[in-house]
């Protein structure tokens, strides 16, 4: 993936970064506008500061008042309590800012991602894929944010520095516009290898932080099967290339650093040089050069700002390529079906993981009876259960129907959620529970601390609990002691008079119950 992301590193531009920037701070525009005017607050006593300090300075010189000098000590004083306050305030809005926004992004992409078709959701590693969305949305909206602080400070500061400095001597303008003209030409020399180094980074922690992941989540697997060294050793190597990577990166970044400090000291001692000379022949008083070092160090910090975000840029666009490199096509709406009566594969085959598990199947199922879909294990059972819900859009050819209306031309998710009950063969545990149904109650109790047998029992019921056309069990049977699974026979019978049900299943007492069985005989 790495090298399809680089190979659209020159193409990638900010604008690319709008859309999540719209996602993360539309909602929050008046908190932005607030953290605007808190900065321009900021920099504008930052930027006065100097001009204070100066003529304090020149009235000490020439001994004026104390009245004076104590007002314009006053003033620096209020200056910098207003920036103290002002700041404090940007910093709070800046946190609550930075987190909701990086939130939204999150958000977002976790619904896309839960909607993707099964055939892509199998090539998802979920731990590195979540330690990677997580990352990326904070690296985007941080920087999102940085650069509003970042541009606003430094137009107000560049702005009353360049006509301080304009106003004192025009060599000294002209010096420090040819010093911000290096600056520029320094970011574009170091602007792709930071990209490619950056993007490389990135992609070797979200490797490493999934294997470590992968690594604790087969913690039973290992143990049983005394894997630790074998383990540890995968790590290992994944930590070799993240620590290869992290030193290529801050090597790049140190260099880049390297520059900034050395355009900085260089400028800074031109301006103060011409400076001197001037003060030494009478054209600039001691105020004047005390306010021009003030306002270089001020200019300075903010060009070295601007410079910064060098780097930074560089990341997001890493982040950005990484989040586009994931983005899904939107799926069609369709039409809404209100109800199904029956379904219909026709000529159907269908392949996973480049396996077929079916050629040429045509099957019908009816409301108004249960059907047991049987096979050995591999068979694609279960696949199958999952394509008459519309889980899949590709890797299958002939058609599925519903009511006669292929399946492409039917909204699939609604017809998930209003049309269609399923349950899993290994139940998802659940908070709270749901009403009786044909089974005993259970004393509520934390799910953690369920049995299978229990677990399965709740599982059931979300199902029956559900108003549902077609009703899908996968292993209905398994962990159900004799008199739960007599429930649930019962239950399936009673609910097959004007429903769809088909059960996958190897219990015999259930297959028996069934008005059709269907094998699919197909394995691995």
């Amino acid at each position: 993936m790495i090298s399809s992301i680089r190979s659209d590193a020159d193409s990638t531009a900010l604008f690319d970064c709008l859309p999540y920037f719209r996602l993360g701070f539309s909602s929050q525009l008046l908190l932005v506008i607030v953290f605007a005017l808190c900065l321009i607050i900021s920099g504008m006593m930052a930027s006065v500061s100097p001009l204070l300090t100066s003529a304090l300075v020149d009235n000490i010189s020439k001994k004026t008042s104390y009245d004076t000098i104590m007002i314009s000590s006053a003033l620096i004083g209020f200056a910098a309590l207003i920036d103290i306050v002002v700041s404090y305030l940007s910093t709070l809005l800046s946190m609550r800012i930075t987190t909701v926004a990086a939130y939204s992004i999150v958000r977002s992409k976790i619904d896309e991602l839960v909607r993707m078709p099964f055939e892509l959701y199998f090539e998802q590693e979920s731990a590195e894929k979540t330690q990677q969305i997580c990352s990326d949305a904070n690296t985007v909206a941080s920087f999102g944010l940085s650069v509003l602080q970042t541009v606003l400070l430094a137009v107000v500061q560049l702005g009353i520095s360049f006509i301080f400095l304009y106003g004192c001597s025009v060599a000294l303008f002209w010096v420090s516009v040819t010093f911000c003209i290096l600056y520029a030409i320094a970011y574009a020399l170091f602007r792709k290898p930071l990209f490619v180094s950056g993007l490389t980074f990135k992609e070797e922690q979200s490797l490493y932080f999934g294997k470590v992941e992968s690594v604790l989540a087969h913690q039973r697997f290992l143990y049983v099967n005394v894997l630790f060294e074998r383990a540890l050793k995968s790590i290992d190597s994944f930590f070799s290339s993240l620590l290869h990577a992290g030193v290529a990166y801050q090597s790049v970044v140190s260099r880049f650093q390297a520059t900034d400090s050395f355009a900085a000291a260089a400028s800074q001692v031109t301006i103060l040089l011409i400076s001197a000379f001037y003060v030494m022949h009478g054209s600039m008083s001691v105020g004047q050069l005390v306010a021009v070092s003030s306002y270089m160090a001020l200019m300075l910090s903010a060009v070295r700002s601007i410079y910064g975000i060098g780097s930074s840029v560089q990341d997001c666009f890493s982040s950005i390529s990484r989040l586009n490199a994931s983005k899904l096509p939107l799926a069609v709406a369709g039409e809404e079906l209100l109800e199904i009566d029956y379904i219909e594969l026709h000529n159907f085959g269908f392949t996973l993981n480049e396996k077929c598990l079916y050629n040429n199947l045509n099957l019908r199922f009816d409301k108004g009876k249960l059907y047991a879909l049987v096979g050995i294990n591999g068979s694609g059972k279960t696949s199958l259960a999952y394509l008459l819900m519309g889980c899949f859009n590709s890797g299958y050819g002939g058609a599925i129907s519903y009511n006669g209306k292929a399946q492409e031309e039917i909204n699939c998710e609604h017809l998930r959620r209003n049309l269609v009950s399923f349950a899993e063969q290994t139940p998802i545990s659940v908070k709270d529970f749901l009403s009786d149904r044909n089974f005993p109650s259970i004393e509520k109790k934390r799910c953690g601390g369920m049995s299978p047998g229990e677990l399965k029992q709740l599982e059931i019921r979300r199902v029956l609990e559900k108003k549902a056309d077609v009703y899908l069990f996968d292993e209905p049977t398994a962990s159900l002691d004799i008199a739960h699974k007599e429930a649930l026979i019962n239950a399936v019978k009673e609910l097959r008079k004007h429903k769809i049900v088909i059960v996958i299943t190897h219990d015999m007492d259930l297959i028996a119950a069934s008005d059709e069985v269907v094998e699919l005989g197909k394995s691995d």
